[in-house]
């Protein structure tokens, strides 16, 4: 009876298991909608960033070569010494 029904809705094997599993319910049918669009919208934002990153290559701050600066650091520091030893 069950395999006549789905024949007479026009429903193959697969949709017919797509909706006893997931649209039969409509807490299922919820619950997979927002863990399908979480899932989506990490994907998207991996995504994005992966091609942000790609034509922002070496202008990032993740790019900065941060011993180029440690002389300034240094200075500055060296200087606060002096000061704190003459007080």
């Amino acid at each position: 009876a069950a395999a006549r029904f789905s024949a007479r809705r026009g429903l193959t094997t697969s949709n017919g298991q797509i909706y006893n599993t997931i649209m039969n319910s409509n807490a299922k049918y919820v619950l997979f909608i927002v863990t399908g669009a979480a899932v989506g919208e990490v994907v998207y934002g991996a995504i994005g960033d992966g091609i942000w990153r790609l034509n922002n290559r070496g202008k990032l701050y993740d790019d900065i070569d941060w011993s180029k600066w440690e002389s300034l650091y240094k200075d500055e520091d060296e200087e606060e010494e002096e000061d704190e030893d003459e007080e």
